[in-house]
């Protein structure tokens, strides 16, 4: 991503980058609790598509950028 002031080219930051890797799992987690107390999928995809939407929305509120790369790990 270019910063639309100076031109130059960002990068997330570890940060960033974890915390919106912590949104995944959730996701999952919800489908899989919602399998085993048998839910129908009428209900479990609504609701899925819901919880995407609603992280898509908020994802970017985590973002923070720097002008430097930096390792995940």
């Amino acid at each position: 991503m270019r910063c639309p002031s100076c031109k130059k080219k960002q990068f997330l930051t570890k940060e960033s980058r974890f915390n919106t890797l912590l949104f995944s799992p959730i996701l999952m987690i919800v489908i899989f609790i919602m399998n085993v107390w048998n839910f129908s999928w009428v209900i479990i995809i609504p609701v899925s598509f819901c919880l995407f939407l609603i992280f898509m929305l908020i994802i970017p509120y985590f973002y923070r950028f720097t002008d430097k790369e930096a390792p995940f790990v």
